[in-house]
């Protein structure tokens, strides 16, 4: 919900002129029409069918007002209240053309411009009291803007007024009544006050109705807060296409946030590439909800990472929600590219597999397999691979101890193959112990048969060496050499 402006502000536009007015002549004003100069001074303000130009229009204004007509009066102080249309603001100035306005009981405004110029003092002394009553008598004679800026000293308790809610309606209340384009910020703090604020009950129907004719009279504001009482009390699936309008013509009208508020909908109504249209708009207009928003859509279309810079964009514009989950992002992206680059490394391995055994290289494939990458199925891949081209005996001895229970319960025929070589690796050690036999000489130390010395030494190293291979990989070794190297 919008808070309340500390500072009253009115878009001043001139009231609308009959359509007599609108056909009177320049010429009719030299004869003494005073509607017929302020139908001209306004043309010349809009440039309504002649070339926009201020100055002449206050000439035409003033003439009228000095003809007595109190909307001329306003029409001069409006251009020097407002400072457009090439004329310099001058408070000083507009102060006395915009009472003599009121005293004519105009409703162009000119009540309100001469109570905000003695309230805030600017360019003549600071009047409350004076302030006060040209407030009071333009409310009275139904000038809406006069109404509307009674409604925001009230509610806001300014220039020493107590802050009173039911006094703020009132003004509120009898402004949106007129029905003027003057009248939307009495609309929006009617809607305001009847949410539930000051004391004044909620009724959240009532306040969609005040922020909509508010939406209605130009109020960008009000059309946001019209779309959220909706969306709060009906919800999208009752009211969808009414709350998707109002919130646009937020957006339509300027108000970032009201493109953010579009988005939204969109989004709850299943429409992702119209969402990111309006949160893309919204945060561009520097609503840090857009942004953040922009960041939603995307992670629905599972692009989470692409929305980071989004992210990123809220978070500088202090959006908590936002920096919360670029944390999440930034640790994600990180995990993501730790996995990615294991990944990488794992296939690599997998192609070094894959080119050794192409190269019939049975000892390397093997090596790689469970050494490095400590695969069963590129292990068991290699055993059938060597058991299909008839080179099992490739694989060392090692090898098919280590792998003797990596295969039970995934890959069955790698299995079968590993513990038929590891029967037949403990049949050849048996036959290999039976062969040494010692007989006694002469003359020294017994000898042994011939070659069967060497046989000896041979075996004594494998089976040291397999004996330290099976320590390291979790085995118990029966050579007590292993013990005395690892010490």
């Amino acid at each position: 919900m919008k808070r309340m402006m500390a500072v009253f502000g009115v878009a001043l536009c001139a009231a609308s002129l009959s359509p007599q007015a609108h056909g009177a002549s320049p010429a009719a004003c030299e004869q003494g029409d005073a509607e017929a100069c302020r139908a001209h001074g306004l043309r010349l303000e809009y440039g309504d069918g002649v070339p926009q130009n201020g100055p002449q229009a206050m000439q035409y204004y003033d003439r009228a007002c000095r003809l007595g007509d109190g909307d001329g009066c306003a029409g001069v102080a409006r251009i020097l209240f407002n400072g457009d249309r090439g004329v310099p603001r001058d408070d000083g100035k507009a102060y006395p053309y915009a009472v003599e306005a009121c005293k004519r009981n105009s409703t162009d405004s000119g009540c309100y411009i001469a109570a905000f110029i003695a309230f805030q003092g600017q360019g003549v002394p600071h009047d409350r009291d004076a302030g006060h009553d040209l407030m009071m008598h333009g409310c009275k004679i139904k000038d809406p803007a006069a109404c509307g800026y009674g409604a925001n000293i009230y509610a806001l308790g300014r220039f020493g007024f107590q802050a009173d809610g039911r006094m703020a309606f009132n003004f509120a209340d009898r402004g949106c009544g007129i029905r003027r384009p003057a009248a939307a910020e009495a609309c929006y703090i009617a809607g305001w006050l009847v949410s539930g604020e000051l004391g004044i009950s909620a009724d959240i129907p009532s306040a969609a109705i005040y922020f909509e004719r508010s939406c209605i009279m130009g109020e960008a504001a009000g059309c946001l807060n019209a779309a959220t009482m909706l969306h709060r009390s009906q919800g999208i699936e009752a009211a969808g296409d009414k709350i998707l309008s109002l919130y646009r013509q937020a957006c339509d009208k300027g108000l970032a946030a009201g493109c953010t508020w579009t988005g939204f909908a969109h989004l709850e109504m299943g429409d992702v590439e119209a969402a990111k249209t309006r949160y893309r708009e919204g945060c561009q207009g520097g609503d840090a909800s857009g942004c953040y928003g922009m960041a939603v859509a995307l992670a629905k279309q599972g692009r989470h990472l692409d929305g980071r810079d989004w992210t990123a964009r809220a978070c500088d514009m202090d959006n908590a929600s936002a920096c919360e989950y670029l944390a999440a992002l930034d640790r994600h992206k990180s995990e993501l590219q730790a996995h990615r680059e294991a990944v990488a490394a794992y296939q690599a391995k997998v192609a070094a597999v894959t080119a050794a055994l192409e190269e019939a290289d049975f000892r390397r494939a093997i090596h790689l397999a469970v050494e490095q990458l400590r695969d069963r199925q590129q292990a068991a891949r290699v055993i059938v691979a060597a058991e299909n081209a008839g080179r099992i005996g490739d694989i060392d001895d090692i090898y098919i101890h280590t792998l003797r229970s990596w295969f039970a319960t995934t890959h069955s025929t790698a299995d079968a193959i590993v513990h038929r070589e590891l029967k037949a690796i403990k049949q050849a050690e048996k036959a290999s112990q039976r062969q040494f036999r010692i007989t006694p000489t002469r003359n020294g130390p017994p000898a042994l048969p011939g070659g069967l010395a060497e046989r000896m030494a041979e075996h004594s190293e494998r089976t040291y060496r397999e004996n330290l291979n099976r320590y390291l990989a979790g085995g118990r070794p029966a050579d007590p050499r292993v013990y005395r190297v690892l010490e």
